[in-house]
């Protein structure tokens, strides 16, 4: 997937070797290992890319969710009714549980209106749901929306069921019958542990990586994007541009891996093709993000690559610091309509909200190669999470501009 792998595989072996042939043995080991490990220090140069000054904290606003309104009038008769539903649901973890998308397919001959939805695990008490407002007409197929639910206290394969709260519109067509919540089949999915936390070493903005992303930011090419985005959500960069950047990004992109060697598409070319790996939907969501007037990354782990978003300064009292994490998850819970855990990034220079379409279905869920560790940071606004097999992390501030001196820091 990414180009310049930071480590080898194979070993040379030395067996009966003359002295010129071990000499060039040892030039190709060396070789090898100066490519086998990242390239910081006297190897590479970096470049200053982001200082505090550019720094845009985007304001927080929320989507004004409105209980769903039954429709009227109301009747005891009783009409007949058939659906099917169909889901995606991510990897659910002990305790900190996971997220499922879900459509409805009205198979029947009358309205469905769906006003809620939920799920709930076999033997537990708590139904986890969010409210609804789907209008579903027959043969038609409509999504319900994210819900997000919290997982069970055991790692094991679990049983669970899908409950819908649904009001028919009965025969004459002039009233509906409210049938309350309804429950599907029982399913089962696995249940996976947590990862104990794994340290990492971070490097920024080294000038191969650096040069290598910024080439292909292209502002321009998104304007039409952002445009959309500013008429959804108008007034100053915010929370909500940021979730809008990242549907747009997630439902208009089809994930496509390179063939033939790995490829590094630019803004333009992505928008062109309206596919890319995680590499070509990180350069052009760090675009539109750049465009609105916010900060970004792209960040570079072993197999995969995925943006940030700047969204907190450091420097500030914890308290205040849970609160504005709490602020920016409350923001997003509402632009989506479900109560989200979310996950960032954070260093001197603050926290950095994680927004990978292709690891997960909504902005501030867990990038592709990780998972929640057994640690807690911020208990019911964030969780502790950790690259599953990185020991190592890039980061590449989004300016869009080419480096060409030798910088070292």
């Amino acid at each position: 997937m990414l180009a310049g792998r930071i480590h080898s595989e194979g070993l040379l072996t030395l067996s009966a070797l003359t002295l010129n042939q071990m000499k060039r043995v040892l030039v190709i080991t060396v070789m090898i290992l100066l490519l086998s490990i990242p390239i910081s220090g006297c190897l590479s140069s970096s470049i200053v890319g982001f200082i505090e000054s550019d720094l845009v904290v985007p304001e927080i606003r929320y989507v004004q969710n409105e209980p769903p309104t039954l429709p009227t009038p109301l009747s005891s008769s009783t009409p007949t009714y058939s659906y099917i539903l169909d889901w995606t649901i991510s990897e659910v973890f002990v305790n900190c549980g996971g997220v499922m998308n879900l459509w409805i397919n009205n198979t029947g001959p009358r309205d469905i209106f769906v006003y809620g939805y939920g799920l709930k695990w076999i033997n537990a008490t708590s139904v986890y749901s969010r409210d609804s407002e789907a209008y579903v007409h027959p043969d038609e197929r409509v999504a319900l929306g994210l819900l997000a639910f919290q997982g069970p206290l055991l790692a094991e394969p679990t049983f669970y069921s899908i409950d819908l709260k649904i009001a028919v519109r009965t025969t004459s067509g002039t009233s509906w019958h409210d049938y309350g919540t309804v429950t599907a089949a029982d399913r089962m999915i696995d249940v996976s542990e947590l990862v104990p936390w794994r340290n990492h070493t971070i490097e920024k903005n080294l000038k191969e990586y650096y040069n290598k992303v910024n080439s292909r930011i292209n502002l321009t090419a998104v304007n039409g994007i952002v445009g959309m985005i500013r008429s959804e959500f108008p007034g100053t960069y915010n929370i909500l541009q940021i979730a809008q950047a990242f549907e747009w990004v997630y439902s208009n992109i089809e994930y496509k891996t390179d063939v033939g060697g790995d490829y590094w598409q630019s803004t333009d070319e992505t928008l062109a093709r309206r596919t890319g790996d995680c590499e070509d939907q990180a350069i052009l969501l760090t675009s539109i993000i750049s465009a609105l007037g916010g900060n970004a990354r792209v960040n570079i782990i072993s197999e995969h690559a995925f943006p940030t978003v700047f969204v907190l300064k450091s420097g500030i009292e914890s308290s205040i610091i849970s609160y504005e994490l709490g602020s920016i998850r409350s923001s997003l819970s509402s632009y989506y309509g479900s109560d989200l855990n979310v996950c960032f990034l954070n260093d001197s220079m603050g926290y950095w909200l994680v927004v990978d379409t292709t690891g997960s279905p909504y902005a501030g869920g867990l990038p592709t190669l990780s998972s929640p560790s057994n640690q807690t940071s911020y208990p019911g606004i964030s969780f502790d999470w950790s690259f599953i097999e990185t020991n190592w992390l890039i980061t590449v501030d989004i300016t869009g501009e080419v480096s060409t001196g030798g910088e070292i820091f």
